[in-house]
């Protein structure tokens, strides 16, 4: 009986300590998430859709359609954004498509550096700064720095 049991307990601790292995290949749209353009130190951000898209914006709590250019910039108490004509405040902004899924568009450091990128953004602010990241897809990930890679060619 005792062998029975000890048997049973290590059976249960393998299982618990597989089970994170399971469930993380059970979500079929792993995805990878970076930061970009945290070396610019940005203050202002400029985001466009992609041509014939468009973005939505969940300000903290509510959100807004978009079919053209956004203006981000840090403010005193958190994100001020103009979109479409209009002034919001936010602590945080996350952009995706009309169904809450990746999006296509342009990010935008006024002056330094532009960007295209497939995915969902979100911005906040710290230290009076803009802290952007990027989620997209494992798979477009690896697609996209096997291209960049690559010889000229090759791909």
């Amino acid at each position: 009986m005792a062998n029975r049991i000890v048997l049973v307990r290590r059976l249960l601790f393998f299982l618990l300590c597989l089970a994170p292995c399971l469930l993380a290949q059970a979500n079929p749209r792993d995805s990878f998430r970076f930061s970009v353009f945290s070396l610019f130190k940005p203050t202002h951000l400029i985001i466009r859709p992609a041509k014939n898209q468009m973005l939505l914006l969940t300000l903290s709590k509510s959100s807004v359609v978009v079919e053209s250019e956004s203006d981000v910039r840090t403010g005193a108490d958190g994100l001020r954004i103009v979109a479409d004509g209009h002034d919001y405040s936010a602590v945080s902004l996350l952009v995706t498509s009309r169904d809450g899924g990746p999006t296509g568009f342009m990010l935008v450091v006024p002056g330094k550096i532009t960007r295209n990128f497939r995915g969902t953004l979100e911005i906040t602010q710290s230290r009076k700064r803009l802290r952007s990241s990027v989620s997209i897809e494992s798979e477009v990930a690896v697609a996209s720095a096997v291209k960049a890679e690559a010889p000229p060619g090759a791909v």
